[in-house]
């Protein structure tokens, strides 16, 4: 348990085949890690771009805290991620996986920088539609933030904007 804790020097970390076991958060206080690989033999453990996945990419463990990635896409294949997996992380987007089943308590904890989270839908061929905008507290400033592919603009913005001046 906290094999490397505090161990703001390292920067990436290399799992060999015969490793099978981390423990309990082996990397926590690793400021500057930004990258994991795993040798391809390993029977536990996997890495994608630099992440850290159980072998059958079912469960993303830990992604790297100094990772230079603004956005991360996780992969389609996890189902759960690890308490703690995020934290600290420079991110400022992720879109998580169609078929993640729970977020646990502190998987972002200190991640300042994150601003998005989103489902990424269109994988699977499914579009984001946004009813009624113009309706309520409707902005355009933030369709800039958000994921949508239709946008149905409410009849009441635009029924008169041709003939009111106050309507534009």
């Amino acid at each position: 348990d906290y094999a490397f804790e505090n161990c703001a020097k390292i920067t990436e970390i290399y799992l060999p085949a015969t490793l099978n076991s981390l423990g309990n958060n082996p990397f926590a206080g690793c400021i500057a890690l930004a990258n994991f690989t795993v040798d391809a033999q390993n029977r536990t453990y996997s890495a994608k771009d630099g992440v850290l996945l159980d072998k059958g990419m079912l469960e993303l463990l830990i992604y790297p805290s100094s990772s230079t990635n603004e956005i991360f896409e996780m992969p389609d294949s996890v189902t759960k991620i690890a308490a703690g997996a995020f934290a600290g992380s420079q991110l400022k987007t992720i879109v998580l996986s169609n078929d993640l089943t729970s977020i646990p308590a502190g998987t972002f904890k200190n991640s300042a920088l994150l601003k998005n989270v989103t489902i990424s839908l269109k994988s699977r061929g499914i579009l984001v539609a946004l009813d009624d905008f113009g309706t309520g507290f409707s902005s355009l400033s933030s369709l800039k933030l958000l994921p949508v592919d239709i946008l149905k603009i409410d009849r009441s913005l635009i029924c008169d904007i041709c003939t009111s001046p106050t309507s534009y």
